[in-house]
């Protein structure tokens, strides 16, 4: 899979972190698409072919972690990247656990971001 043909769907309840993660990722020439919300993240997983999922930790609502359990039973094999302003060990090592490969710190470091998609995919 290269650029293309990699579709990322980022959830983030804030706006300007979710616009300028997918302006980045768009600029690097991978398929974006955004949601605000959990469950609106959840009804694209059933709809869209996506490879990739970025999510927010806290959001309101369902939160990332339940976002990522529920992903999975949907989607198994889909890679999953955590985004958060947490610098907290604990919620870290549950989205580990619930099926994150990768944790990402805010601010992002989109350099980094988009060189672990490009190892991963």
């Amino acid at each position: 899979m290269v650029g293309k043909r990699v579709k990322i769907l980022v959830v983030d309840d804030e706006h300007l972190v979710r616009w300028s993660v997918c302006r980045f990722l768009k600029s690097e020439g991978f398929t974006v698409v955004e949601a605000s919300s959990g469950s609106e993240a959840l009804k694209i997983l059933q709809n869209e072919d996506i490879s990739i999922l970025i999510t927010d930790l806290m959001m309101p609502g369902m939160n990332g972690l339940e976002l990522i359990r529920r992903a999975r039973v949907h989607k198994p094999e889909l890679t999953i990247f955590v985004i958060t302003a947490v610098d907290s060990p604990e919620p870290i090592l549950s989205a580990r656990e619930a099926g994150a490969i990768h944790t990402f710190t805010k601010p992002i470091p989109f350099e980094e971001l988009v060189g672990t998609i490009q190892r991963v995919v």
